[in-house]
């Protein structure tokens, strides 16, 4: 093959490879665009089913006190309702948000309208969470009062090869320091119906889970 030749065959290559990279790159904004729009259609029946409530209040037919109690069910409405149950979902929402059906009432037909499976996961990754919560306070209880080099987890002396530092407020081996990261760094969870990112679990319970529901549902 000459010279000439083999540039050709490389340019062709390259040339190849950009094009390939374009498609995929318009493919994925379509996605995103997909994905955003659809995102914003569950946010405006979302919108739609509070308005249900702000606008009987707004005509007089429930008091303010009456208005508060049923503003504070907001938090058992879940996208997940509305993507799943469909327009019974929304009727169902709405039915609950203004006050015609009580809690017990809405859960019973919310668990017949969302797949059987879907809680359980959600559960599951709580739990799992939840237990990371758990190891991460028990570890801090158990430490001992603060020593010069020496670990507090394990009392173990500190020495030229074995540095005591400190971590997260504790002064601690490499190993100790090594274990109680990994509880620490929770490496994300795919499952069937929810995605979780990579993240840092800390002891309190109000730490925020970053699970997202498949884009694939949208």
């Amino acid at each position: 093959m000459g010279y000439k030749s083999t540039l050709r065959t490389i340019d062709a290559s390259l040339n190849k490879s950009i094009r390939e990279n374009e498609r995929e790159n318009r493919r994925q904004l379509r996605e995103d665009e997909r994905l955003q729009k659809k995102m914003i259609k569950v946010q405006e029946k979302m919108e739609k089913i509070l308005n249900a409530l702000q606008d009987l209040y707004a005509k007089g037919k429930m008091t303010e006190d009456e208005y508060k109690q049923l503003q504070e069910r907001q938090g058992d409405i879940k996208p997940t309702l509305i993507i799943f149950g469909k327009a019974p979902g929304v009727s169902l929402a709405k039915r609950y948000i203004t006050g015609k059906i009580e809690k017990e009432e809405f859960e019973k037909i919310q668990n017949e309208l969302l797949p059987s499976d879907l809680g359980e996961e959600e559960e599951l990754i709580l739990k799992i969470i939840g237990e990371r919560q758990s190891e991460i306070q028990s570890f801090h209880d158990s430490c001992n009062s603060k020593e010069e080099k020496i670990c507090q987890k394990c009392s173990k002396k500190g020495g030229f090869f074995s540095k005591i530092r400190p971590f997260r407020g504790k002064s601690l081996c490499s190993g100790c320091r090594s274990k109680i990261e990994d509880i620490h760094n929770f490496p994300g969870h795919s499952g069937v119906y929810f995605d979780v990112d990579a993240f840092e679990v800390v002891a309190e319970d109000s730490t925020q889970i970053p699970v997202r529901l498949k884009n694939e549902y949208f």
